[in-house]
């Protein structure tokens, strides 16, 4: 756009203006966190950006650092689940956003149950592990490092002993990481 200006004794002065029109959204994706549960205490979110008068990121209202085309932003979490509204802005104020949900859970499984009990004495060589785990987020128990067959919260597993002593190390693992163990 040019402006043309002439004043009463006839002088004239121009100027020009360039104006960029952008009705494109920004392209936004979100690669971090990958993970839908953790146990730690902060977790950064991260991504890119594509347009060519990107403006800012903002992760639930707060700027992330954006160079490149890149975007993060460390946040703290709280126990439970934390929702992100991730929003990128160019130039002419067009948006685009994505939300992501991630949990933190901090407090380890807990065994209710444990069958057989420590000391039991069998005349069979194949027994029957089982037992429950009080945990929301359930992952997985293993038997001296095999899975066991998961049914909600109640796990079982065959297993064949050896002749004398055995010891069983069961390990339950939640969605987060945390983890309990019996022997």
């Amino acid at each position: 756009v040019t402006a043309i200006v002439i004043d009463e004794a006839s002088n004239e002065v121009s100027a020009n203006v360039n104006i960029v029109i952008d009705a494109t959204v920004p392209v936004l994706v979100v690669t971090e966190p990958t993970a839908s549960f953790t146990n730690l205490e902060t977790v950064t979110i991260a991504g890119t950006v594509q347009d060519s008068n990107i403006s800012r990121v903002e992760i639930n209202g707060a700027p992330a650092d954006l160079q490149a085309g890149s975007f993060s932003l460390e946040v703290a979490l709280n126990e439970g689940l934390n929702t992100f509204d991730i929003v990128a802005f160019d130039l002419a104020n067009n948006s685009s956003s994505e939300t992501k949900s991630l949990t933190k859970d901090t407090v380890a499984p807990q065994f209710v149950e444990i069958s057989p009990l420590d000391g039991t004495v069998v005349t069979e060589a194949e027994i029957t592990v089982s037992g429950s785990v009080d945990e929301l987020n359930l992952a997985s128990v293993q038997v001296n490092g095999t899975a066991s067959v998961l049914t909600g919260n109640s796990f079982s597993l065959n297993l064949t002993l050896v002749d004398g002593p055995n010891v069983l190390n069961i390990v339950a693992r939640d969605l987060a990481g945390n983890e309990v163990a019996q022997s």
